[in-house]
This record gives structure tokens, sequence and C-alpha cells, in this order.
């Protein structure tokens, strides 16, 4: 009787092993977290698209798809954005001369 108390106070040392598969299973959770850490990856870039919010905003989900890429054609599209502020300037010449 004496020995069957140390095996139930053995068994109170494998509920303590389940909680530590408890912890594995909040372990998976933060990878999931991680999946979200690399959303603020995305944040990150998206205050160098602050910029162009306006463009990105027409595009958010397009952006999803392909994230990467759209991080390299972030700088093309800045330059796109000068270009898009001359057009305005024709419209400006003609009508002095009308």
């Amino acid at each position: 009787i004496g020995s069957t108390s140390e095996t139930r106070g053995s068994t109170s040392e494998t509920r303590g092993s389940t909680s530590e598969t408890r912890g594995s299973t909040s372990e998976t959770r933060g990878s999931t977290s991680e999946t979200r850490g690399s959303t603020s990856e995305t944040r990150g870039s998206t205050s160098e698209t602050r910029g162009s919010t306006s463009e990105t905003i027409g595009s958010t989900s397009e952006t999803r798809g392909s994230t990467s890429e759209t991080r390299g054609s972030t700088s093309e599209t800045r330059g796109s954005t000068s270009e898009t502020i001359r057009p305005p300037t024709p419209p400006f010449i003609f009508l002095p001369l009308l």
C-alpha cells in the first residue's frame, strides 16, 4: 500500500506531462502567429506604400496574391506616379491657348 501511493504520485507526474502537450499545442498556435508575423512585414511595407495608398487600395486583393512581386514593383509604381502627375499638365496648357 505504501508503494501504491508512490505510483499515484507518478500518475500526477503523467498529468504534468499532459500539460506539456497542451503547451506544444500552444506552440502550433504560435506558428500561426508567425504567419501573422509575415503579414506584419507587409505592414512594414505599407509605410512605403503610404505614398500611393490610394492606388494600393484599388488592388489590395491582387497584392495579397503576389505580395513578394508587388514589393519589387512598388519602386516602379513610384516612378509611374511622377508620370501620372504629368498628364494633367497638357490640358492646362490648352486652356490658356483657348
